[in-house]
């Protein structure tokens, strides 16, 4: 029975059959080499390797949504789950041929049809509202405007980390902050005019 190495590029691996092979999730541009050749190949390279990679079908407009993706490094191996607008930011950086795509999970985390289409296209990431409160911070009420800032700038990192839901959390503190102060920027406003209005008719009727 055939077998065969692999390199991760530092160090060799093996002999494995096919079978093993599938165990280690190696892509189409790891080296691998048998006694039968000459030098080290790309296993894509080699028809009888096919069968090792698995390529994502063209994506369907009438199929259940999704917002996760399991992607492998093809470099290392390593494997990571991570939302669409991360996938889209790696593939631009890095290029789409470092990864494999493996699967695709919903909203709930189920994994789900490789068919499918975005959901975060639909819904769009969660907004920030990092300007909101810095206005709020400026003009209305600074510790909670401050507070607002915090939480509008942990907005956008969770999302490249592919946290949709603690940008989602984040992005609800933020407006939360917004809004409370705002309405004790208005109040304190408000309070203001009322006393500087009660000294004038007190001087007034004096």
């Amino acid at each position: 029975m055939k077998k065969y190495h692999y390199s991760d590029g530092k160090d060799t691996f093996g002999p494995f059959t096919i079978e093993e092979l599938k165990e280690k999730e190696i892509s189409r541009e790891t080296l691998v080499w048998f006694p039968e050749i000459i030098e080290w190949t790309p296993a894509g390279a080699l028809p009888e390797l096919n069968i090792l990679f698995t390529t994502a079908p063209p994506l369907s407009k009438e199929t259940i949504e999704f917002s996760e993706i399991l992607i492998k490094n093809n470099a290392n191996g390593a494997t990571e789950t991570v939302s669409v607008n991360r996938w889209n930011e790696m593939k631009k950086q890095y290029g789409e041929d470092k990864f494999t795509i493996l699967a695709y999970f919903d909203d709930k985390g189920n994994k789900i049809a490789d068919t499918s289409k975005p959901l975060i296209g639909k819904q769009g990431p969660p907004k920030s509202y990092l300007v909101e409160s810095i206005l709020v911070t400026l003009f209305c009420c600074m510790p909670f405007g401050i507070a607002g800032i915090v939480n509008a700038s942990k907005v956008e990192s969770r999302i490249y980390a592919g946290d949709i839901e603690g940008a989602k959390r984040a992005s609800n503190q933020a407006r939360k902050w917004n809004t409370v102060g705002l309405w004790s920027g208005i109040a304190i406003i408000i309070l203001y005019q009322m006393i500087v209005l009660f000294f004038s008719l007190k001087v007034a009727g004096e």
